[in-house]
C-alpha cells in the first residue's frame, strides 16, 4: 500500500531537511544523503565517492523506516552485514518519524554510523 498524497508530501519534507543538515555543507560533494520510498517503507541511504575512483559513487543503506496504518507508528530497521533488515529494539514504535531519525542519530550501539 501507498502512502497517501499528504503524507507523502509530510514524509518527504522531513527528509529532505534531515538529509541535508546532517551532512556538513564542506562534505556535500563526497558525501550525499539520499531516501527511497517504496509502498510504505523508506529506505535511507549514503552516497559516497569511491576512495580510489572519484567519479564513481557508492551506496551505503543506513536504516529503513517502516510505517503500520493500523497503528498509525513508524519502526526503525537496521540493515546486517549480510543485507537483512532487523528492527531496531532499542527504539519503540513512534507515532512521529522525527522521534526515530533522533534516535538513529544518537546511534548508542553504533550500527547506522560509521
Amino acid at each position: 500500500m501507498e502512502f497517501d498524497e499528504v503524507t507523502k508530501k509530510r514524509v518527504e519534507k522531513v527528509l529532505k531537511k534531515y538529509c541535508q543538515e546532517r551532512v556538513p555543507a564542506a562534505w556535500r560533494y563526497k558525501i550525499k544523503l539520499k531516501y527511497s520510498i517504496s509502498g510504505q517503507y523508506i529506505t535511507l541511504m549514503e552516497e559516497r565517492l569511491l576512495f580510489r575512483n572519484k567519479i564513481k559513487r557508492m551506496n551505503n543503506f543506513i536504516a529503513q523506516f517502516r510505517y503500520d496504518n493500523e497503528s498509525g507508528k513508524w519502526t526503525l530497521y537496521w540493515r546486517r552485514s549480510n543485507e537483512q533488515w532487523d528492527l531496531y529494539t532499542e527504539a519503540a514504535p513512534s507515532l512521529n518519524l522525527f522521534d526515530l531519525l533522533e534516535e538513529m542519530d544518537k546511534d548508542p550501539l553504533g550500527i547506522f554510523w560509521d
